[in-house]
């Protein structure tokens, strides 16, 4: 068990793989028929991966926060002159410092809605240079780094029971999922979008989905500056 992530998965590069890793109680820690919380926050909290990230034969469950998240951090548009563009990072009011040359930035209006998406030519700490002029960027637009969201990621012949964000490319594929609530969603907090990017790409394969019941199916793929869609 765990007080915060089971799995806190940051800045990697290549691909990671778990297999056969279960999160999951103790048989021995039942107590007439009741399962104990396995851990506090996130199964896996993942940001800022250029890894692709595989699951294979896992079985995830009782954990109090998200099984899985994710992701990458939001960043914001400080100043700007064309190409050139230093950014902030708002979660944290620290330096960011990950981006590098060749990766994929994209661009969102405090709304959300999308204003284009670019490669990064240079890359200074938090100062970068992108390879397109794009029209609509300026202070405050909000900036995610596609290529640190863990893209293309894999869940395979897994059993997971929980909530489950997800903002990425993503496969999954002969799996049983219970879900208590799934976030396809790029959404706002506190006034502030946290995390992104804006989810696509994600691709359920040969997967068995079950719910708490059949009145809250509790799907919901949306963006903040539109109405939540559930399915």
């Amino acid at each position: 068990s765990a007080c915060k992530f089971m799995f806190f998965i940051r800045g990697n590069e290549g691909k990671v793989v778990f297999d056969n890793t279960n999160v999951t109680p103790d048989p021995a820690e039942e107590t007439n028929g009741d399962i104990r919380i396995v851990g506090w926050r996130d199964g896996f909290h993942c940001k800022e991966n250029r890894a692709q990230l595989v699951w294979k034969d896992c079985n995830l469950e009782w954990v109090y926060d998200d099984i899985f998240n994710i992701c990458c951090s939001m960043l914001r548009v400080d100043k700007v002159s064309g190409k050139d563009i230093e950014l902030i990072w708002p979660e944290t009011n620290g330096k960011y410092g990950f981006i590098k040359e060749g990766d994929t930035v994209s661009f969102y209006g405090t709304g959300g809605e999308k204003l284009g998406s670019s490669k990064v030519k240079s890359a200074n700490g938090d100062k970068i240079v992108i390879e397109d002029e794009l029209a609509g960027i300026e202070k405050n637009v909000w900036v995610a780094v596609d290529s640190l969201s863990a893209q293309n990621s894999q869940i395979l012949n897994c059993k997971i029971k929980g909530t489950i964000r997800f903002r990425t490319p993503m496969y999954i594929y002969n799996s049983d999922i219970h879900v208590t609530r799934m976030w396809l969603a790029f959404e706002m907090a506190g006034g502030r979008y946290l995390e992104g990017p804006c989810p696509h790409d994600i691709l359920f394969s040969n997967t068995r989905f079950t719910f708490d019941n059949t009145n809250d199916k509790y799907i919901e793929i949306f963006s903040s500056s539109s109405s939540a869609e559930k399915k």
